[in-house]
């Protein structure tokens, strides 16, 4: 009988992981089969079950692994260069929205089916929100910017800016006029002018 020492198990383990992570953002959940995961991964569809259990399982957990965890840097605690902090943050948001785009749209396609797999996902979106609101909350603090509904929309067509360059860019060019540098700078000026940002 072949023994596997725990190194070999890790090592399927991300294997198999990093497989399904794939091949849902290809086929959704009902493509990503077992079989097709297991082939890939190179390893048996046996191990995928003694593993995790269940094909939904693998999912939920492969949605929590790298590529599909967000990024950092996160907004700095105490604001310094609201501009410059701003523009850093959002540049990494694009990056990870590009490096996941096909899981990302797959995610929202699934919402209804398959909440278990689709709602880790869009939390990651959903931090980044939470992140941003809390960094304006410190700019209001410092009265750096005013507290009032405007901003409160300002900061949600911020994201959604964010979400709409980062998952459209590559398929359509041709709507955007700018550079994703450029285009992340327009956003946190238009950001920054809709929030009443004093600049103090």
């Amino acid at each position: 009988m072949e023994t596997r020492t725990p190194e070999d198990v890790t090592g399927s383990r991300q294997r198999i992981l990093a497989a399904a992570l794939r091949i849902y953002g290809e086929h959704g959940f009902s493509g990503s089969t077992t079989r097709r995961i297991a082939t890939e991964a190179r390893v048996n569809e046996v191990t995928i079950f003694r593993q995790f259990g269940s094909k939904a399982a693998l999912m939920a957990e492969a949605v929590l692994t790298p590529p599909a965890v967000p990024p950092l840097p996160m907004l700095p605690d105490t604001p310094g260069n609201p501009r410059e902090e701003l523009h850093v943050w959002a540049m990494a948001l694009l990056d990870w929205l590009r490096d996941t785009r096909t899981i990302i749209r797959r995610s929202f396609a699934e919402t209804t089916d398959h909440p278990e797999v689709a709602g880790r996902l869009h939390s990651h979106v959903e931090a980044w929100s939470a992140t941003l609101r809390e960094y304006v909350q410190r700019l209001e603090g410092q009265g750096r910017i005013t507290s009032s509904p405007d901003t409160e929309i300002a900061a949600s067509m911020f994201i959604a800016s964010l979400l709409t360059d980062g998952l459209g860019r590559i398929e359509l060019p041709n709507v955007f006029a700018v550079t994703a540098e450029e285009s992340t700078s327009r956003y946190v000026g238009a950001f920054l002018r809709l929030a009443e940002y004093s600049g103090a």
